[in-house]
């Protein structure tokens, strides 16, 4: 009996070895400890369920997915696990499945404000739905009122319903109760940038996020885009490629103009040599605007790279 009691001990201290292990990042000595647990109690569905956490940290999908499986397998009723395991499905882009996880997690735990929030991210990324992400997003704020993440994506949600004051309040209340919030402050300067025309702002915080994770790609993609964006002579590119990224029918509307303005003095031309000055401008401009459309980046990102732009 007394090495029963014993074995139970050490295993709730490798446990807690495991999660302080990953507090610090250190995924791969949380595994091993993990492993060890898994030897003397091979059907725990604790052991499992972090076991799966720590290799969705690791963005191993597969063997993660395998873990969860079998927590689920184990305990049918982990709220946590299947809401784990949605986000994951989600990484891997089977929404249908995703969705599924998230409603059975909502069934199981109705007042998970972890639940709701990731939930409300599904709606609004995979379903477009941000009515429906609105509601969860809101039940997440009457859970936890200072959730300042919460606050954020419902800055996104008044975004892409063209909310912009609603949606500019609600960023500045994330950044209030964040203030250090790397992916808060991207968001925001995302908002800047595309919703309110101020990239000069926007890289301010994108330069708050990059600061708190040099690492992070994304991060680093918008600080340069906002470099070039605050840069007169990248103005007209910009609003050109906002244009077609917006408005599926820009693109067309752009060839057909092109071809009214640049053919049409082109083809009176040859019968009439009154129109030849207008045709060589319609085309001089043509050209020039090719031109810029296709050496404006990377002359811009050569002068980034040079220092010459900061």
């Amino acid at each position: 009996m007394e090495q029963r009691d014993l074995d139970y001990a050490s295993i709730l201290d490798i446990f807690m070895k495991a999660e302080y292990a990953i507090t610090l990042h250190k995924y791969e000595l949380a595994l091993e400890l993990v492993q060890m647990a898994l030897s003397q109690i091979p059907e725990s569905s604790v052991a499992h369920y972090t076991m799966a956490r720590i290799l969705l940290l690791q963005r191993r999908f597969e063997a993660a997915e395998v873990a969860f499986v079998e927590t689920l397998r184990l305990d049918p009723n982990n709220d946590l696990a299947h809401m784990l395991y949605a986000t994951l499905l989600q990484e891997l882009k089977r929404a249908s499945q995703a969705e599924q996880e998230y409603k059975i997690a909502l069934e199981l735990n109705p007042q998970s404000a972890d639940a709701h929030f990731y939930y409300s991210q599904f709606l609004l990324m995979f379903r477009n739905a941000p009515s429906t992400a609105k509601i969860h997003c809101l039940k997440v704020l009457t859970l936890e009122p200072m959730n300042a993440a919460a606050y954020a994506v419902l800055g996104q949600i008044a975004t892409r319903e063209d909310e912009i004051p609603e949606a500019e309040a609600a960023y500045l209340k994330a950044l209030s109760l964040d203030p250090e919030n790397p992916t808060i402050h991207n968001s925001y300067g995302v908002f800047l940038c595309d919703k309110k025309r101020n990239p000069k702002s926007a890289l301010a915080h994108f330069r708050i996020a990059l600061m708190k994770d040099p690492k992070d790609e994304g991060y680093k993609h918008n600080l340069l885009l906002a470099l070039k964006v605050s840069h007169s002579f990248y103005w007209l590119f910009w609003r050109f490629a906002s244009l077609r990224h917006y408005n599926k029918g820009f693109t067309l509307f752009f060839i057909l103009t092109t071809i009214i303005l640049v053919r049409t003095p082109w083809f009176l031309a040859q019968n009439d040599r009154v129109w030849l000055p207008i045709a060589v401008v319609s085309i001089s401009i043509f050209i020039l605007f090719m031109l810029y459309i296709f050496t404006i980046n990377p002359l811009l990102d050569l002068c980034l790279k040079k220092g010459w732009i900061r």
